[in-house]
């Protein structure tokens, strides 16, 4: 006997999962964004990276960017550094400030890349021009001019 709550979170899912086969990127983002938080479903980075992969293939840029991060760190399947750059590269040319943020994070670190300093901080400058505040408070945090603040 399943509780009430149980059964409206199985409803919600199984429409969620009608909508998302019929097509629909926002269904799709949404399943992919449930399966990875543990959010009305158990937590399931597959079936995430599924969801995601699918939401991507149909266009959605932010599927895109949570996709590469999967990659990046091996969620939900194989690690894969040169998939994972290549949808940030992508996401970032259609201008996700999230993908600036990510992709300057890791030139600016040297994480899973050559470091090159002044490029990352370029990214990051980037991506907070465009209103991302993790960028701002990195810049912030690593004593670099907020580019609001440098402009004249």
């Amino acid at each position: 006997h399943l509780s009430l709550r149980r059964q409206r979170q199985m409803c919600i899912r199984d429409r969620l999962k009608k909508s998302a086969i019929a097509g629909n990127i926002e269904s799709q983002f949404t399943l992919g964004t449930m399966y990875y938080l543990g959010r009305q479903v158990p937590k399931d980075d597959v079936e995430s990276r599924f969801w995601f992969n699918i939401a991507y293939t149909n266009g959605s840029l932010e599927a895109e960017v949570n996709l590469a991060s999967m990659y990046k760190y091996g969620e939900g399947g194989d690690k894969d550094l040169k998939k994972a750059l290549s949808l940030y590269a992508d996401a970032a040319q259609k201008g996700s400030p999230v993908a600036f943020y990510s992709l300057g994070k890791m030139y600016l670190t040297g994480d899973t890349l050559e470091k090159n300093e002044r490029y990352g901080l370029s990214l990051l400058q980037d991506s907070c021009r465009a209103g991302y505040d993790k960028s701002c408070l990195l810049l912030r945090q690593t004593s670099h001019p907020h580019p609001a603040t440098s402009q004249k």
